[in-house]
């Protein structure tokens, strides 16, 4: 029953980002990408399962977060689109923006985390790390931990109602303190001196603004996944999906609550498939974390080898370059793996 969740939720929500890849222009300088081609924003879910591991300490699976740099780093020649706060988050070049953030990629980080673990302490804190990587922005944070709340409950409580959610939700940001937030105070990547307003009292009063918004009071412009995640679970039986709105999330969800899969018109969907049951198995404690473990990475130049060639590389393991060539200003490989095939791009040099 879980492992059919989780997988409606990925699956649909990758079937989202095949359509926004076509429809939003989300592709990048180079037009040239294979059918059924997902955005940036599957990519980093896929990274993020990656660099989850099981916790010698906690009671769950936690991310690594020397793996996560490194599959970002190696994410920024293969990516489908673009968004600043990652490649900043990448570079480490935090500017104040880091406040404002709203960067979309949080949903696909955050679940996986959530869907990959059975204990909320460890799914709370691990989400709130990985919030902070990219975003300081206070309204982003509590209303994606509400966020993470819903898709752990359901995954946990089948017979949870919509009211209960509701209810449970609101405990959780009544709850949620400024304790739960210096336990991450490490993650944030910019002071928090240099928040144009007093961080505690934005805090406190962001947290108001939830609690308003779960009692019915209408923000305007505010919380709107978290509005539209509440209208599907209220409206589950009769809820009409639509492919042109919502989000990486909300498409997610309709897919769990629906028990369908929309489509299967997904690149590499035996690969995305094995990633769900991956996750099932990490949340039950089926992997060994010494499997997983990397001791040392090193810089491989995807670039040098020809058509044809074979190596082997710390993050994609056994790899094959099927096809080399050059389109205006780049340099372009595909590169065949056993989870699919890559399309890395290089500037030539001048």
């Amino acid at each position: 029953m879980q492992e059919s969740m989780i997988k409606n939720f990925i699956m649909n929500a990758s079937y989202f980002e095949v359509l926004d890849y076509k429809s939003k222009g989300k592709k990048p300088i180079v037009e040239e990408y294979e059918q059924n081609q997902w955005s940036y924003m599957v990519e980093i879910m896929i990274l993020t399962i990656k660099s989850l591991l099981p916790s010698q300490s906690n009671d769950g699976n936690i991310i690594d977060y020397k793996r996560f740099l490194e599959e970002l780093k190696l994410w920024k020649s293969y990516r489908h689109g673009y968004n600043k706060d990652i490649i900043n988050a990448i570079d480490k070049n935090y500017t104040k923006e880091y406040w404002n953030s709203t960067d979309e990629t949080i949903y696909a980080r955050i679940v996986p985390i959530t869907l990959a673990n059975q204990n909320w302490h460890t799914v709370k804190k691990e989400t709130i790390k990985n919030i902070l990587y990219t975003s300081g922005n206070i309204e982003i944070l509590l209303e994606y931990v509400l966020l993470s709340k819903i898709l752990f409950l359901k995954l946990k409580y089948k017979d949870y109602e919509y009211i209960d959610i509701l209810e449970t939700l609101k405990q959780e940001i009544i709850n949620f303190s400024q304790k739960d937030l210096l336990e991450c105070d490490d993650f944030y990547k910019m002071p928090k001196d240099t928040y144009c307003k007093n961080y505690v009292i934005e805090f406190e009063r962001t947290k108001i603004d939830i609690i308003s918004f779960l009692n019915g009071i209408n923000i305007n412009q505010k919380f709107n996944t978290l509005r539209e995640s509440l209208y599907i679970l209220k409206e589950s039986e009769t809820y009409i999906y639509e492919k042109d709105n919502g989000n990486f999330f909300t498409h997610g969800l309709v897919g769990m609550i629906k028990g369908e899969i929309i489509s299967r018109d997904i690149k590499d969907i035996n690969f995305i498939e094995s990633l769900c049951s991956y996750i099932t198995k990490l949340r039950k404690g089926r992997i060994n974390p010494e499997s997983l473990y990397i001791e040392s990475y090193k810089d491989t130049d995807i670039f040098k080898y020809n058509y044809d060639e074979a190596f082997s590389h710390d993050i994609l393991n056994k790899c094959q370059i099927i096809y080399k060539g050059e389109r205006d200003r780049f340099i372009i490989s595909y590169v065949k793996t056993r989870a699919g095939i890559y399309r890395f791009v290089k500037l030539k040099d001048n």
